[in-house]
């Protein structure tokens, strides 16, 4: 999870005009002009995410053009297509200790007519026995967003570390639903619990 959130946010980063300088070993990325010489077609925004500063996780555009974005620390946000506006959605209760939090963010490709978003998430729980939440929200208000209705509980299943958990969501058009998720297992000893990855009948 840590390095797809860390490859997310470098690509993020340069398609908004910042690239990423490589630092030595322990020191902070270092921000840089915007690269020169794009393609042709192609041109280089900056966007609010309506998140905290180091807090986006995800993001999705809608129809309209405007984006849902999440946080890790819960938050569901809607920015306007043209940057200017942007309300929080709703927050919703997770556990946001190493990879985990909310992480996971995708529209439904009926999005005009169901309203539906699909959220990926790790929920509160007991050390090493955190849910691990896919849930459906129907987005509220028109014509722009103003919040999230109730969730559906659509796939749960345990953590059992705080690594290596649920995170990416792509919709098919047949209603399918993909959902990456980990081994949730500890990385920093031999965890059998890592054996899980090879069982299909083990989310």
């Amino acid at each position: 999870m840590r390095r797809r959130v860390w490859g997310f946010v470098l690509a993020l980063l340069t398609m908004v005009g910042v690239t990423i300088a490589v630092a030595a070993p322990g020191a902070a990325p270092v921000a840089q002009a915007a690269p020169t010489g794009l393609p042709a077609g192609f041109a280089v925004t900056s966007q609010p995410s309506g998140q905290a500063a180091g807090d986006l996780t995800d993001f999705a555009y809608l129809p309209d053009g405007s984006m849902i974005t999440t946080g890790k620390s819960g938050k569901v946000a809607w920015v306007s297509a043209d940057g200017t506006r942007n309300r929080t959605l709703g927050n919703l209760p997770v556990t946001t200790i190493q990879d985990l939090g909310l992480s996971g963010l995708a529209v439904a490709p009926d999005y005009n007519t169901s309203k539906a978003i699909y959220l990926a998430r790790t929920m509160p729980g007991t050390t090493n026995n955190w849910p691990m939440r896919l849930s459906r929200f129907t987005v509220t208000g028109s014509p722009e967003p103003t919040g999230i209705g109730a969730e559906v509980n659509l796939l749960q299943t345990p953590a059992t570390s705080d690594v290596h958990a649920i995170t990416g969501i792509e919709p098919a058009a047949d209603g399918t639903l993909w959902v990456s998720v980990g081994d949730a297992a500890n990385f920093r000893v031999v965890d059998p619990n890592a054996l899980r990855a090879l069982d299909v009948n083990d989310p």
